[in-house]
C-alpha cells in the first residue's frame, strides 16, 4: 500500500513520473529496513530536528547500500517522508504526501517492533537482561555521572513522565533482569560454570537436521532464564518442581519459534521443538541431572543474592527520581516472570495483604523499625528470603512520596559527591524543594563490592572511608533513615560535611533520608 501511495505521488509530476513500482518499493524497504528508531513524529505542520536527522540517516544509510541503478529514488523518497515534496502546495498532492509521511511512521514502528523485540532479542543473546523493550543489547550500563546528567534532565523536561521498571510487555521482569546483570561482573566465572554445564549436559541433547539440538545459542539462553528465573526455596542437588518446569519449557518454546532460526510459528519444527523439550525435561529432574543441578544451584544462590541487591537498588531510584513510579501487577513481591503469558499469571493479592498486615505491625510501636530492617536484611543476606524486603522497601518509600508529594513531583534533583575507597559501588542524590529534602544512597556493581567474605552491603567495615559529601545547606541538619529510623548527624572536615557510607548502611543495602522534623 505504501508503494502504490508514493508511486502516486511520483506519477503526479514529471521530474519523478519514470520511477518503476518495483523500483519505489526496493527503496522504501531499504530505508525501512535502516531506519533506527521505532518511528518518527511528522504532522502536518512540524516536523522536529530529531525527526528529520533519523529520516536523513536512514535514506542515506540505505542509499550507500542499495544496488538500484538509480539512486536519485531515495532523494525523491528523502522529500516525500520530509513532507518537504508538498511544500508551497494545496490540494490533493500535498494531502498524498503528508499521508504517505503518516502512513510511513506507522509501519517503521511495527516492522522494528517485529525485527527487534520479536526476532533479534531471541537470537542475540550475549546477556538477555539487555534485551528489553526500549533497551539497547550492545550498551551494558552507564557511568554514575551519565546517570546524575540524565536525571538531571528528566527532571527540567520530563518531570512527569512514567517510570517503569516492568510491565505487560517486557521480556524479563525486573527482578529477573536485576539477577541476570550480575553476569556482567563476574564473566570469567560466568564462562567456566557456563562451559562446565554444557559438558555435563552433551548427553542430554538430539541430533536434528544435522545439527546438535537444541542448538549452542538456544542452551546459552536457557542458562541465563534458569539464573534469572530459579525460585527461591529450592535447595542443592533438587529440582524447582513441575511447574517451574513446565514455565520454562512453554518459554522455550516460544524463544525459539520467535528467533525464526530452527523452528517458528509459521513453520514449526516438530523434531527440534522436541528435542528442546526434552532437553529441559532432562537438565531440570534431580535424578538425571543430579552432577548439573549440583554445581547450578549453589552458583544461582550467589548470583540471586547479588541480584537482590540490584533490585532493591533499582526499585528506590525508581520511587524518588524524578518521575511518576509505575508498579507492574505483582513487582510488590520478587517477581520472576519472563516474556507473556508467563508474566499475565495470577497474583497473589491474599499474600500481599498479609505482607502489609505484617509489615504495620512489625513497625509498631516505631522502635521495633530498625529491628525489622535489620531481620529483612538478614533474610536476604542468607539466601532465605521470601521478598517482604522488597515490599517493606517499596512501602515504606511510597508512604514517604505521600507525605512529602511536592518535594518528589517538583523537587530539583541534587547529584551527590561519593569519596573513598568504595566510592565507585555507590550512588547517591538528593531531592530538594524549599526547606524540604531526602537523600538518597544505593550500592552498585555488588559483586565486586562483596569479596573477602562479605555477603552485604549492610555489613560492618566494608565501606572503610567511603563518604557522601553533602553541599553546605545539608550539611547541617539532622537526617532520619526513613527505612531504618535511625538519626544520623553529618560529619564535618576541611570545612565540608559528609555521611559515613558505614553509619547509612549499617542495618539496610539501601539508604533513604529526609530531614528531621524541627531541626
Amino acid at each position: 500500500m505504501l508503494a502504490n501511495i508514493l508511486s502516486r505521488i511520483a506519477l503526479a509530476e514529471r521530474h519523478t513520473c519514470d520511477f518503476t513500482l518495483n523500483s519505489l518499493r526496493d527503496a522504501l524497504s531499504e530505508i525501512v529496513a535502516n531506519f533506527p528508531v521505532y518511528r518518527t513524529y511528522i504532522t502536518e505542520t512540524h516536523l522536529s530536528e530529531p525527526d528529520r536527522a533519523y529520516i536523513e540517516e536512514a535514506v542515506q544509510s540505505a542509499k550507500r547500500q542499495s544496488a538500484i541503478a538509480d539512486v536519485t529514488v531515495f532523494d525523491f523518497i528523502r522529500e516525500v517522508l520530509l513532507t518537504q515534496k508538498g511544500a508551497g502546495q494545496t490540494g490533493s498532492y500535498r494531502q498524498s504526501v503528508i499521508r504517505f509521511a503518516m502512513k510511513f511512521q506507522q509501519f517503521t514502528s511495527a516492522v522494528m517492533a517485529k525485527g527487534l523485540e520479536d526476532t533479534s532479542f531471541y537470537r542475540y543473546n550475549r546477556l538477555v537482561s539487555l534485551n528489553e523493550v526500549g533497551g539497547d543489547p550492545r550498551k551494558f550500563g552507564v557511568s554514575p555521572e551519565e546517570f546524575h546528567r540524565e536525571l538531571q534532565q528528566r527532571a527540567k523536561a520530563w518531570p512527569h513522565s512514567l517510570l517503569d521498571t516492568s510491565t505487560h510487555d517486557s521480556k524479563r521482569s525486573e527482578d529477573v533482569r536485576s539477577r541476570i546483570n550480575v553476569l556482567s561482573e563476574i564473566p570469567a566465572l560466568w564462562r567456566r560454570n557456563v562451559r562446565r554445564w554444557r559438558e555435563m549436559n552433551t548427553d542430554k541433547k538430539r541430533m536434528v537436521d544435522g545439527s546438535e539440538a537444541p542448538s549452542r545459542n538456544d542452551e546459552y539462553l536457557l542458562y541465563q532464564t534458569l539464573i534469572g528465573t530459579w525460585p527461591s526455596r529450592t535447595t542443592e542437588g533438587t529440582g524447582p518442581g513441575t511447574e517451574f518446569r513446565d514455565r520454562i519449557n512453554q518459554y522455550m518454546l516460544k524463544a525459539i519459534r520467535e528467533a525464526k532460526q530452527r523452528t517458528s510459528w509459521a513453520n514449526p519444527n516438530a523434531d527440534y521443538e522436541a528435542a528442546v523439550a526434552g532437553f529441559v525435561k532432562a537438565i531440570l529432574s534431580p535424578t538425571s541431572a543430579e552432577p548439573f543441578l549440583e554445581s547450578f544451584v549453589p552458583f544461582q544462590r550467589y548470583v540471586a543474592r547479588l541480584g537482590g541487591f540490584n533490585s532493591l537498588s533499582q526499585v528506590l531510584i525508581k520511587l524518588t527520581a524524578p518521575g511518576v513510579p509505575d508498579i507492574y501487577q505483582g513487582n510488590e513481591l520478587w517477581d520472576l516472570s519472563l516474556v507473556d503469558p508467563d508474566n499475565r499469571r495470577a497474583v497473589d493479592y491474599t499474600r500481599r495483604q498479609r505482607c502489609l498486615t505484617e509489615m504495620l505491625e512489625g513497625v509498631n510501636p516505631p522502635e521495633r523499625i530498625t529491628a525489622l530492617a535489620r531481620e529483612l536484611a538478614n533474610g536476604l543476606e542468607n539466601g532465605d528470603n521470601d521478598g517482604r524486603i522488597k515490599f517493606y522497601l517499596t512501602w515504606k518509600t511510597l508512604n514517604l512520596r505521600k507525605q512529602h508529594a511536592s518535594l518528589f513531583q517538583h523537587g530539583d534533583y541534587l547529584p551527590l559527591t561519593v569519596l573513598g575507597a568504595k566510592a565507585n559501588h555507590l550512588v547517591a542524590f538528593a531531592r530538594r524543594q524549599g526547606s524540604s529534602a531526602a537523600i538518597v544512597a544505593v550500592p552498585r556493581m555488588c559483586a565486586r563490592l562483596l569479596v573477602n567474605g562479605a555477603i552485604s552491603p549492610a555489613q560492618s567495615g566494608l565501606w572503610e572511608d567511603t563518604r557522601v559529601e553533602l553541599p553546605p545547606d545539608l550539611a547541617k541538619s539532622k537526617y532520619r533513615n526513613a527505612l531504618t529510623a535511625e538519626l544520623l548527624l553529618p560529619e564535618r572536615a576541611a570545612g565540608s560535611g559528609f555521611l559515613r557510607a558505614s553509619s547509612l548502611l549499617g542495618n539496610f543495602p539501601v539508604v533513604l533520608l529526609t530531614l528531621e522534623s524541627g531541626k
